[in-house]
Parts: C-alpha cells; sequence; structure tokens
C-alpha cells in the first residue's frame, strides 16, 4: 500500500475510534493498524500508544516500543519521548542514560514538553550528560511554560530549596498552585505543605487539610501520612486517633517512611502511658491525645521528591 492510502486508512480509523462505538472500534484499530504498516507515522504512533497504555487492546510494551521507534525515526515528537522514556526507565530495553538522552533531546527540541522535563531530570543527576543544574532549570522552566505541571513543581522545590541563595518561597509557592489547580498529585502535595508550614503563605491548616484530601483521593501517599498524621494532632480537621491509624498504616504499607516512624512513635507513646497507670489499684485513662509531632522530611525546604536544586549530591 502507498503511503497516501496509509493516510485515509489513518484518517477513517481515527473516525471510527473517537466515535467509540463498540460494534466498529475494533474495525478501527484494524485500520489505524494498516496504515501503520503503510510507514504512516502518525497512525505508528497512534497505535504504539494503544499498545503501552492498553487502550483498547491488550497491552504490549515490547511491541510498542518498536512502532514508536518506527514513527520516532519520522521525526514524531511523542513517539521520541517515550523512546527516550524506555531508555531511561529500563523498560522494555537495556537502561541506557545516553540514549535516553538522545531520544529526550530530539523531542525537546521540537517543544514537547514531557521531554523538555526530562532533558531537565537528565542535566540535573547527570544522567547522559554532564551535571548542569542551570541547564536543568532553564529546560524545566520550557516546560512549565508548555503547561507541563511536573516542571512546575521541579521548579517550586528550586525555589524552596534553602541553599539556593535565589530561593524565593513566594514564586515557589505560585508554581505549586498552578501544578495542583492542573490536577498534579505532587502539586497538591508541595501547597499543601505550603500551607502546613507557612511557607510563601501564612500557615493555614484547614487549607492544607484540603489539598491532602484531595491527594489522598489520587492515592499520593504523601498526601495520605500527611493528613493522618494532622487527624492525630487534631490540625485543620477534628482530632480522630482511629482515622489516624487507618490512613498511617495506608501511607506506612504503600512506602511512605514517615508514616511507619509516626506510626511506631505513637505505639510507643501509648504502651509507655499504659505502663504509668498499671501500678494503680484504681485507674482511668487520661483522655488527652498523646503529644506526637513527626518532622516531616524536606517539610522545611518544601522538597522531599526528586530535586533539591543547589545540593550536592554523594
Amino acid at each position: 500500500m502507498d503511503r497516501a492510502n496509509g493516510q485515509q486508512l489513518y484518517d477513517e480509523g481515527r473516525k471510527i475510534l473517537l466515535g467509540r462505538e463498540d460494534e466498529s472500534v475494533k474495525h478501527g484499530i484494524e485500520l489505524i493498524k494498516k496504515a501503520a504498516e503503510t510507514g504512516n507515522p502518525y497512525a505508528q504512533n497512534d497505535y504504539a500508544k494503544m499498545l503501552y497504555n492498553g487502550d483498547m487492546v491488550y497491552r504490549d510494551v515490547v511491541t510498542s516500543h518498536s512502532w514508536f521507534v518506527k514513527a520516532a525515526e519520522q521525526g514524531i515528537d511523542e513517539s521520541q519521548y517515550y523512546v527516550g522514556l524506555a531508555y531511561y526507565t529500563g523498560n522494555p530495553v537495556n537502561r541506557d542514560h545516553d540514549e535516553a538522552m538522545r531520544w529526550f533531546m530530539l523531542s525537546a527540541e521540537q517543544g514537547y514538553a514531557k521531554a523538555q522535563y526530562h532533558v531537565g531530570v537528565c542535566y540535573y543527576n547527570g544522567y547522559g550528560v554532564f551535571k548542569d543544574y542551570r541547564e536543568a532549570l532553564r529546560w524545566f522552566m520550557l516546560s512549565a511554560d508548555r503547561g507541563f505541571s511536573g516542571a512546575r513543581v521541579a521548579l517550586g522545590d528550586a525555589f524552596s530549596d534553602i541553599n539556593n541563595p535565589e530561593r524565593d518561597y513566594k514564586q515557589a509557592f505560585r508554581l505549586y498552585r498552578l501544578a495542583s489547580d492542573s490536577g498534579d498529585s505532587d502539586g497538591h502535595y508541595k501547597l499543601g505543605l505550603a500551607y502546613y508550614n507557612g511557607k510563601g503563605v501564612p500557615a493555614n491548616y484547614i487549607a492544607a487539610s484540603k489539598l491532602f484530601r484531595k491527594g489522598v483521593e489520587a492515592k499520593h501517599y504523601g498526601c495520605v501520612y500527611m493528613l493522618g498524621k494532622m487527624y492525630e494532632e487534631g490540625q485543620g480537621v477534628e482530632a480522630d486517633h482511629n482515622n489516624a491509624i487507618r490512613l498511617l498504616s495506608q501511607a506506612s504499607l504503600n512506602g511512605n517512611r514517615d508514616a511507619k516512624i509516626l506510626l511506631e512513635e505513637m505505639s510507643s507513646k501509648e504502651k509507655g502511658r499504659i505502663r504509668k497507670i498499671e501500678p494503680a489499684i484504681i485507674s482511668f485513662p487520661t483522655s488527652d491525645t498523646p503529644d506526637v509531632i513527626a518532622k516531616v522530611k524536606g517539610a522545611e525546604s518544601g522538597v522531599g521528591g526528586l530535586f533539591g536544586f543547589f545540593r550536592k549530591k554523594e
């Protein structure tokens, strides 16, 4: 089949799939695949994404990668990003930061925001390129300007970093708010911490708890931990020990170390309180809530994620 025919197949397939009519979805997928086989790069990219996400087809990241490569070699920026991501994560190919950086850069130079963000990540960490914090910051800014929320969070972390001589908590707050407003769960978390710690804005536990609750709904376990902590301490919400235990246990089981530490401290203090009343012949436990204050890792700087700018890495 020639490329003109491939474009026609692609257009017909897209029209069918956008309609999402059950009886015709399979036919639409077949048309997209046939268009991809003719060499149409847009069809190759779309078919690769279907396979990558398991969208209307069985998920197959190995086959999706081969289609992304075909489209990337024809200059499709989104495919170039996904090829870079495969080399960056080591799935489904061997990890190779040099190759990841090469493909990210090809995509980023075309203005693809996610690729620009990852170029920034590579410069920050020295993956496939020499470390260059200023260059990392430049790429994050380009990505943030295109609306990518992950880059806004990264920039917010940079402006929050206590080791940054140009730190600006108000600017960080603005960036975190933009990320949160776009629905980004990291944005909810970082904006919540800003309200919790009073960085760039007056401390406001109620506003913080509302943001952490949004993050809980998105299964962000930093938010789960913080909301559990606030329930235990009665900050911004009515104190609720049982709810605190439930949330902290969820966060701990999903790898949040701060939640695990706080649960251990709560358990230790509870045992200590019980031991103190054992010698009495007649005694009743007090209604006082244990005074448990666990420092949030990175809360002072607003960091705790990937980026601690202007700090030397070991």
